[in-house]
């Protein structure tokens, strides 16, 4: 049982996971097409190259490959769940539980590096030999 239940978890995740990486994606392409207007304005005034416009075109085919694939990882994710779920997989997903972080973990997200016995030694150590 507690196999069925990490092995659900871990295909929710991942579809959590493509979804997320999704929506970062999308917003990527309004400043990519800003900049392909700017970049071809540029060379038809003559204050720039072919090549803008090019790498342009080129990294905006890049993000669309990137999203193509990232439909592709939602659509593999959303099967991979249905295994573990049944015909409720394709419905919205709630909000990722929140995940218990290790204190010292938590303690560098703050900033609160001096507190970490590692990171205190060293700075022992450096500022004994300075």
């Amino acid at each position: 049982m507690a196999n069925v239940q990490r092995n659900a978890v871990s295909a929710w995740l991942d579809r959590w996971y493509a979804e997320q990486t999704g929506t970062l994606l999308g917003h990527h392409g309004h400043p990519l097409e800003l900049a392909l207007q700017a970049a071809t304005a540029a060379y038809r005034s003559g204050r720039g190259t072919r090549a803008d416009v090019l790498a342009m075109e080129l990294e905006i085919q890049k993000l669309q490959d990137r999203l193509d694939e990232n439909r592709a990882a939602v659509a593999a994710s959303a099967v991979a769940l249905e295994r573990w779920i049944g015909p409720a997989a394709p419905r919205p997903l709630s909000e990722p539980p929140r995940l218990a972080v290790p204190l010292p973990v938590e303690r560098l997200a703050r900033g609160e590096l001096d507190t970490v016995p590692e990171v205190a030694a060293a700075q022992r150590e450096i500022s004994r030999s300075s």
